[in-house]
């Protein structure tokens, strides 16, 4: 329970929180709260400007987050012909890692949906992501290199449904997976994220580094890095680099979640409407 109210706390600090966003989050917590302090953890993910935010639970009990994701779709209103995208999503899981769901919201967003964080066939995942002259150019990307793992799949019922996954990049250095994200992006005709983000990110010698994308019927619509236990260092960095920081409205917002959460990724990433950054956390 303490942690639903440091969440609802910090989540009221954000001003771009309507009443119909506040009713569609209580809508969700009502579905999800029985299980957040046992079964489930509890996961967020901030944009570094506070654009918009995004809270979750997350389980090894697929079936337990399952049963309660058709029922809030169906109570929702959602399309539930999504449901039938979902059932395909378990089919490929199989039981393995964990399952996720989520409520995102924003000044312009406000959406639910679903992932699975593991080991998954990337061949299996892709036929989730809508057909589009960018799934068919990463896929050829990937095969090239005999490359077929994904770490994180998934999607949102968003009034445009998308489909979004992740992959570990394979260079030995952090030099060599920021060169074949711009081998990506080239392949994708789109730019990569821009050196000095890039430079940034390789100096803080990650053990590793995941490529985001995320696709709708019209093609890419995201790209990026997802970087694991970023340092406060790197963040602090990223965040004057971009201009559109908030250092100090990120603050408050991680001082009202209390010292219960630890910090799972950075994931910056390319947007049609520009570049934007997130923390990702998880409820220790």
């Amino acid at each position: 329970m303490e942690s639903i109210i440091r969440m609802r706390g910090a989540l009221a600090s954000l001003p771009f929180m309507t009443d119909d966003k506040e009713g569609l989050l209580r809508q969700w917590l009502g579905q999800m709260r029985p299980f957040m302090e046992t079964e489930t953890r509890l996961l967020n993910s901030t944009a570094f400007n506070q654009s918009d935010v995004c809270w979750g639970v997350e389980s090894e009990d697929h079936k337990l987050l399952a049963k309660r994701f058709a029922e809030f779709v169906k109570i929702a209103g959602l399309n539930e012909n999504e449901l039938k995208v979902f059932k395909k999503g378990l089919q490929i899981a199989a039981a393995q890692g964990k399952l996720q769901l989520f409520i995102e919201l924003g000044e312009n967003r406000q959406n639910t949906g679903w992932a699975f964080n593991g080991q998954y066939p990337l061949s299996q995942t892709l036929k989730l992501v809508p057909a589009s002259e960018h799934r068919d150019k990463i896929e050829t990307w990937y095969a090239q290199f005999d490359a077929d793992a994904a770490v994180l799949f998934g999607r949102s019922l968003a009034a445009d449904t998308y489909s979004f996954f992740a992959t570990e990049l394979f260079g030995e250095t952090p030099s060599q997976n920021a060169d074949l994200h711009i081998d990506q992006a080239k392949a994708l005709n789109v730019n990569p994220l821009p050196d000095a983000l890039l430079g940034i990110l390789v100096e803080d010698e990650p053990n590793y580094m995941e490529s985001f994308f995320k696709m709708s019927k019209t093609g890419l619509l995201e790209m990026g890095l997802r970087i694991p236990a970023p340092s406060s260092k790197m963040i602090t960095k990223l965040a004057l680099v971009l201009g559109n920081s908030g250092l100090d409205g990120m603050a408050a917002y991680e001082g009202s979640l209390g010292n219960g959460f630890e910090k799972r990724f950075l994931q910056i990433s390319r947007r049609s409407t520009g570049i934007i950054a997130q923390t990702q956390f998880a409820l220790i």
